[in-house]
């Protein structure tokens, strides 16, 4: 091939760099967050919480990403991506916040209800987590 007929590829540049870090960050930093209080869920939800945790979370995704695939050509990226932060956002909160609340040695003393709620955020958390990364890879 002569020289002439070669292109050079695409540059990876400081501001696509910055991106895919923050796009790391909003992916990952949500599901780190709930790994590394594991032991505090537990303790305040009973039920092996720790060991319940990822079956729901890889369900969400799974099912997620399975509606994506049959509905998501109706929707632009953009709103895809941003619901899929939102959704991320606030139930990472919403967990934290039913740790709080409701469980052993909290205002509500029922970790049952507070295993069921912790659950329902988890499952959220990884439908939003699907509907954030597979938009963001083009699914």
């Amino acid at each position: 091939i002569p020289a002439a007929d070669t292109k050079p590829g695409p540059k990876v540049t400081a501001s696509l760099l910055a991106q895919m870090a923050v796009l790391g960050f909003v992916a990952l930093a949500p599901w780190n967050f709930v790994l590394s209080e594991l032991s505090y869920l537990d303790g305040k939800f009973e039920n092996h919480f720790g060991a319940t945790v990822p079956i729901f979370y890889g369900a969400a995704v799974n099912i997620a990403q399975l509606l994506l695939i049959w509905v998501g050509n109706k929707f632009t990226f953009a709103p895809r991506f941003d619901w899929g932060c939102i959704i991320l956002s606030i139930f990472n909160i919403l967990l934290a916040i039913v740790a709080m609340t409701i469980g052993n040695d909290n205002a509500v003393e029922n970790p049952n209800l507070g295993f069921g709620l912790g659950l329902v955020c988890v499952f959220l958390l990884g439908f939003g987590h699907a509907v954030m990364e597979s938009s963001a890879f083009g699914l």
